[in-house]
């Protein structure tokens, strides 16, 4: 048997020869460094340097030398280069290319070239399917004219996902015209901030007469709170300016017009709780919408009406509910805390403040200064245009609303988009001053028509997700024949919208998005569809949320959490047979805000 070999032996060792000659080697390279003379190694090199050099095999070229290179390098050089074969994404800038700009595919069949774009070398290119299906309302002459790209309203995937600037902006931009706006807000709010410094006054009086203290003697301590927290009041859930009432533990915090309310007794304070669930009835006429499912019928208006009447009825409260609390201000002013509405129960509730004492003071001293020092002008007082010189009423720009015997107030302005341009911001501001809504008509004739269809906002919101968090791709929406919310998928959501949807029981599925986008804006979702409704915005100096010079919100501090000015849609189904049988049509309301809807 062959010998066993030991671990780590399986390398054979070096021959004896040969490490005797490694080693005469190394002598005889000691011996030739110390025969060298120092001209040789160099005087100021050190021994490792001149070790380094000994064991250089090849000759080292000096950088000083002018010798020129061998002549086979040099012909090398002069060879011209070899034609090899078009690579396949080369873009062709002959005219040649077939891609389609909408779909990029090469197969898709004929395609259309646009002309306009010829002399800046950017034809751009449609197949004759993507015109049918994404532009059914184009020509192809219209392509050849000027293409969806040059009309900037091309809904394909990648200009959909383009971050447009909106040119809009700069239009402000005059000092002139900053200084104007802002003396007209001072003047608007001046009358509102005395009455608001008259509150707080006679709030910090009643605080003094409660702690039996002088009023000069009273410091209001300062609220701790976050800057990105909104402080609103527990009771109107309002959102509170600077002067409030609070909680020791900050359970509860109420606004000084409710702290008023309730020491005259306006407001009472009841908390109602109920033992018995209240059962809200079931929709009548499902039937009549299952039949006109096929869209042949329609349900009556008697149906509605009954419908409506129970539903109101349903929203009293039953017998059992008994108000648990009595909620009053004590003899002196002050007022509890109260345990069955959010409170703790324990304490009263102390005069808090979000600025410092004297901030409000300080501000109406210094806008009471500003504003007498300018000429004051008289607001409102030029006759409107809405009415010709006799008296009758101009059609051009009004619409009649009302038939009010007894009222002057039957008609609302509503200019066109273009007249809106041409300087129309004076006679808005007079209706606006009077409180009364203006329409804006014709406002998609001044925007580049770029597609709200569903399919389009869909392939703009797909596969689009945050570089920091995963972005959600379905939506949480409203069953309006249920009154449930849904968690549906963004594309199934939006291709029910157009081919409609068929439930339970065989009814259509009636969905509706409210204040859809909702954790994020609609710019960042949708950047092209928000461009285009920016720029749609009749009077900017008002409702522009972002740069508006007459937009409040635009005034507030940095550090002050604005409110969500939007824009957001309301995206909801709708079919023939829908109507008072849990449609999805929204309601008449009132907003907390004023608020444009398109």
């Amino acid at each position: 048997m062959p010998p066993k070999r030991k671990r780590g032996g399986g390398r054979p060792r070096k021959a004896p020869e040969d490490a005797a000659a490694k080693e005469n080697g190394e002598k005889t390279n000691k011996e030739e460094e110390t025969q060298a003379s120092p001209e040789e190694n160099g005087a100021g090199q050190t021994q490792a340097s001149r070790t380094a050099r000994k064991r250089r095999k090849g000759p080292v070229a000096d950088p000083s030398s002018t010798e020129l290179p061998p002549r086979k390098l040099r012909d090398r050089r002069n060879v011209p280069a070899v034609d090899y074969k078009e690579n396949k994404h080369t873009k062709k800038m002959d005219g040649t290319s077939t891609m389609c700009h909408q779909c990029q595919r090469k197969d898709s069949g004929r395609v259309v070239r646009c002309r306009n774009g010829a002399e800046k070398n950017r034809r751009h290119r449609y197949c004759v399917k993507c015109i049918k299906r994404w532009y059914p309302h184009l020509t192809e002459d219209d392509f050849e004219n000027c293409c969806p790209v040059c009309h900037n309203n091309c809904n394909c995937k990648t200009c959909l996902r383009t971050n447009v600037i909106n040119k809009g902006d700069k239009e402000f931009a005059d000092g002139k015209n900053k200084i104007k706006y802002s003396l007209r807000i001072a003047r608007f709010l001046l009358p509102w901030l005395k009455q608001l410094h008259q509150e707080q006054m006679l709030e910090k009086s009643v605080e003094a007469t409660i702690k039996g203290i002088d009023v000069t003697d009273l410091e209001v301590p300062q609220a701790q709170f976050n800057n990105d927290e909104r402080i609103y009041c527990d009771n109107c859930r309002t959102s509170i300016v600077d002067f409030h009432r609070s909680c020791k533990s900050g359970h509860y915090d109420l606004c000084l017009s409710c702290c008023q309310e309730l020491r005259q007794g306006l407001t009472t304070g009841t908390v109602v709780t109920c033992d018995t669930a209240v059962d809200v009835p079931e929709i009548e006429g499902k039937e009549g919408l299952q039949e006109g499912s096929s869209h042949s019928s329609a349900v009556g208006q008697g149906a509605s009406d009954q419908q409506n009447d129970r539903l109101i009825g349903s929203a009293a409260p039953s017998e059992d509910c008994t108000p648990s609390l009595i909620w009053r201000a004590k003899s002196n002013g002050s007022i509890p805390c109260p345990p069955n509405a959010g409170g703790c129960g324990d304490c009263l509730l102390e005069l808090r403040c979000l600025f410092k004492e004297n901030f409000i003071s300080d501000l109406l001293d210094k806008v009471n200064s500003v504003v007498n020092k300018e000429t004051e002008q008289e607001l409102g007082g030029s006759r409107c245009s809405c009415f010709t010189e006799s008296g009758e009423v101009n059609n051009e720009t009004s619409r009649k609303s009302a038939c009010r015997e007894d009222s002057n107030d039957n008609y609302i302005y509503c200019p066109t988009a273009r007249e809106v341009q041409s300087g129309a911001l004076d006679h808005f501001q007079q209706h606006w001053l009077n409180g009364q809504p203006v329409i804006v008509r014709d406002v998609l004739e001044l925007t580049s028509g770029l597609s709200w269809e569903p399919m389009v906002m869909w392939r703009a919101l797909r596969e689009k997700r945050d570089k920091k968090e995963h972005e959600r791709l379905s939506v949480i929406a409203l069953d309006c024949l249920t009154w449930f919310e849904v968690d549906i998928n963004i594309h199934m959501f939006f291709e029910g919208y157009s081919r409609g949807a068929v439930g339970s029981e065989d009814l259509p599925v009636l969905l509706k998005l409210k204040d859809w986008p909702q954790h994020s804006s609609f710019e960042e979702r949708l950047p092209r569809h928000g461009a285009e409704f920016m720029s749609a915005l009749p009077f900017r100096e008002y409702t522009d949320p972002k740069s508006g010079p007459l937009n409040l919100a635009v005034k507030l501090p940095k550090h002050v959490k604005k409110p969500d000015l939007g824009p957001k849609t309301y995206i909801a189904y709708g079919v023939a047979q829908e109507l008072g049988i849990g449609d999805s049509v929204t309601k008449i309301h009132c907003d907390m805000s004023d608020a444009v809807n398109k």
